[in-house]
């Protein structure tokens, strides 16, 4: 398959192949009131199981919450930190909380390696296009990031409550919000450098409460938008990848955004 590298020893822990390589922010209740504390994990895994990793300040680049109202406040944790968050819900609403990695990279060993990945996250690009940029032949090296998202429900939502776009490069978010008693679906929406992205897969994993996860790929229509069904108490995530060539460092040629968004519903 193929190896990656982060700035610290951090690399055995945050694969990128197709098993274990999403990531995403995880609440560890559900259903907060506001005035509790949030602590949440960094996870990365598969079908929304996966390991907790600790707050390294080497792989963080930016943490942010995101309240109802005011500006973002930034967070931070001790080195090592596990859960990696701790969040105050001091209001009722709508909070996001986002995170932001440091480079990390990834050489895959194979043409079939990475054609596997190219298939496992619906990207349709040409294989040979992205080997011919390197300096050798098989030299098929890429530098990627993490914009991950997370929603979270404190107390009762007024009417008119909305996610809206927190300014990462590559981001997903929801038209309103996915609490709604009753709501069978909601719309998202797909940004890179805030504007809309037509025609792009975006991966829905789903897991029930008990059960081991579902993945699906959807397509975003014209608008940027996919629909997603909710269909139950569980977790929810959106994963998209967005694959852009750069120049190095070394032998890397391309640079992916990884964009993720999660939330959890206990109805």
């Amino acid at each position: 398959m193929f190896k990656t590298t982060l700035a610290v020893a951090l690399v055995a822990v945050l694969p990128l192949s197709s098993a274990a390589h999403e990531f995403w922010i995880d609440p560890q209740d559900p259903g907060p009131n506001a005035g509790d504390t949030l602590v949440a994990d960094f996870r990365v895994g598969d079908l929304l199981a996966g390991s907790s990793l600790p707050w390294l300040d080497t792989m963080v680049a930016e943490a942010l919450h995101h309240p109802p109202e005011g500006p973002p406040v930034p967070l931070s944790s001790l080195l090592g930190d596990r859960p990696a968050l701790s969040v105050d819900l001091t209001t009722e609403g709508l909070h996001r909380i986002t995170t932001v990695t440091h480079p990390a990279y990834v050489t895959f060993d194979s043409l079939a390696a990475f054609e596997e990945y190219l298939d496992y996250e619906g990207l349709d690009l040409k294989p040979d296009d992205h080997v011919a940029r390197g300096p050798a032949p098989m030299a098929i090296s890429e530098e990627y990031i993490r914009n991950a998202r997370t929603l979270v429900s404190a107390g009762t939502l007024e009417r008119g409550s909305a996610d809206t776009p927190t300014g990462l490069e590559h981001e997903l978010v929801v038209t309103g919000h996915p609490f709604e008693p009753g709501a069978e679906w909601v719309e998202v929406t797909l940004l890179w450098q805030g504007r809309p992205v037509p025609d792009a897969s975006v991966a829905l994993i789903r897991a029930l409460p008990g059960q081991e996860g579902t993945r699906r790929i959807l397509r975003t229509d014209a608008r940027g938008a996919v629909t997603v069904p909710l269909g139950g108490p569980g977790g929810y995530l959106l994963n998209a990848v967005r694959i852009v060539p750069v120049d190095g460092p070394g032998a890397v040629r391309r640079r992916s955004h990884w964009a993720s968004l999660f939330f959890e519903l206990s109805r």
